[in-house]
């Protein structure tokens, strides 16, 4: 049975002032094991993640279609959930930033990454993650720090569990791929997120923990985390992160107790 367990906290610090932060551009990909057109685009997709780290992170969603996906099959819902976001009809299909680009997987290049990721983010994460000592569970924390002056009426922060590579001896799908790439195992604390609280100033910080008890996991080893926060009103991604084995340190040593 899963558990989640979410804190949410909203403190106010003292600041002098502000200056944005760097941003970190997220991809969100809509693939699929039985999709031809996916096969043939995400191996260049993929080289472009790997060749830049410190610019793009990214995601992998697969979905119902065309055919067969036993990795869709193991988390339906986010999947789902987000394919009705951002009303996506077909595979491959790239999100980048939530309203930056969306559209064809080759569509876009390093240069359209580029032209992102020089637009400063007003806000800085931290997100770190441990697997309990039995393999049985992930625990997530993340921390949103606005930087810059900023609305948070219509924003909500995701932690998404994946799993960095998972090989197959024999194609899953119909189009002969057997290798994939950070795969959602699940959006955490829910397929929706958490609310941030609408009010936020610089040097006031939103502390988001939570958990999943594993399931159709391949190799507990490549668990990872990704973090974002997004307008829902717009759907921008305001800024994401790469998660860590470091534990984050609050402000307050007593924030979580």
């Amino acid at each position: 049975m899963k558990r989640i367990f979410t804190i949410l906290l909203a403190i106010s610090i003292a600041t002098l002032g502000y200056s944005q932060s760097q941003r970190l551009v997220l991809l969100e990909e809509f693939t699929q094991a039985s999709c031809g057109p996916c096969a043939s685009s995400n191996p260049t997709i993929h080289a472009l993640l790997v060749n830049n780290p410190t610019k793009i992170t990214g995601i992998y969603y697969h979905t119902s279609w065309p055919g067969t996906d036993i990795m869709y099959n193991h988390n339906p819902a986010d999947p789902d959930a987000r394919v009705s976001y951002y009303g996506v009809t077909y595979v491959p299909y790239s999100v980048l930033d939530g309203n930056f680009y969306a559209g064809s997987a080759t569509g876009w290049n390093i240069n359209t990454v580029n032209n992102r990721y020089d637009d400063p983010s007003p806000c800085d994460l931290g997100l770190s993650y441990r697997i309990s000592s039995d393999s049985d569970s992930i625990y997530v924390m993340m921390m949103v720090k606005p930087t810059a002056p900023m609305s948070f009426e219509n924003a909500v922060a995701y932690a998404v569990i994946i799993e960095k590579h998972i090989h197959f001896n024999s194609a899953p799908g119909s189009n002969g791929e057997k290798d994939f790439y950070n795969v959602v195992k699940k959006l955490l604390p829910g397929k929706n997120g958490l609310a941030i609280p609408k009010t936020m100033n610089v040097g006031d910080y939103f502390i988001l923990e939570s958990s999943w008890k594993l399931a159709n996991v391949y190799d507990v080893n490549e668990l990872s985390a990704i973090g974002f926060v997004q307008n829902n009103q717009n759907k921008e991604i305001l800024q994401s992160i790469n998660g860590s084995v470091d534990a984050i340190v609050p402000l307050y040593q007593n924030d979580l107790q």
